[in-house]
Formats: C-alpha cells, structure tokens, sequence
C-alpha cells in the first residue's frame, strides 16, 4: 500500500486531478443542455465536484514545477471554454474566474531585477 504525499508526487498529483476534472467536464459537456430533470440533477452534482477540486487545481496552477502546474490546464482551458458557453455566470462561477486570473497572473509575473535582454533568466 502506497500512500503519495504532496511534497513527494505533485506531478502524477496534478495529472491524477486532471484527468479526474476532465471526466467530469466530459459528463458536463453530454449533459448541456440537459434533457430532463434526472440529467439536470447529475449536471448540477458534477458542477458541484468541478467546484470541489477547483481549489486544488489552483494549488498546481501556482506550483513552482513546470510540469506539474500545466498538467492542469487542459483542465482550465475545457472549463473556461464551459464557462464561455453558459448564458449568465452565477456569482461562484464569476469568483472562480477571479480566483482563476489572479493565480494565473501570479504565475506569470517576473522578478523585480528579471532582465529581458539578458538571455536564459528564469521567470519568478
């Protein structure tokens, strides 16, 4: 029995999680617009997940190693796609999009001292 920490595997973490998110947009995706009111009800609940893992998609998004931050973004980029396709955004969706940029915008900033004329500087 083997048990993964979070300092030991955030990579196969982030892919797990991915891949996880991206089954359930997959549910989403076939269920838009839902047919009856018993696919209404799986839609909501898989809304209700997307709303759950959210959190840890945010924790890889800002993650220091490359690879494990982008095993997400297939992720991001389906459920902003989703996102783009409802007609009105409630007030959670509206805070994830938020919660969203400012992580992803943390992620891309520079150091103060980062020179772009100077080759090979690494981002912050």
């Amino acid at each position: 029995n083997v048990a993964l920490t979070w300092t030991e595997e955030p990579c196969k973490l982030s892919n797990l999680t991915n891949k996880i998110a991206m089954e359930i947009m997959d549910c989403i995706t076939k269920l838009t617009p839902p047919p009856d009111a018993s696919a209404q009800a799986v839609l909501d609940k898989s809304y209700a997940l997307i709303r759950e893992l959210l959190p840890l998609v945010y924790l890889f998004v800002q993650h220091n190693d490359e690879e494990t931050s982008s095993n997400v973004l297939q992720f991001v980029q389906v459920y902003v796609g989703q996102l783009k396709r409802l007609k009105s955004l409630d007030a959670d969706q509206v805070r994830q999009c938020g919660e969203l940029l400012r992580v992803i915008s943390k992620k891309i900033q520079y150091d103060e001292g980062y020179q772009f004329e100077k080759e090979g500087e690494e981002e912050v």
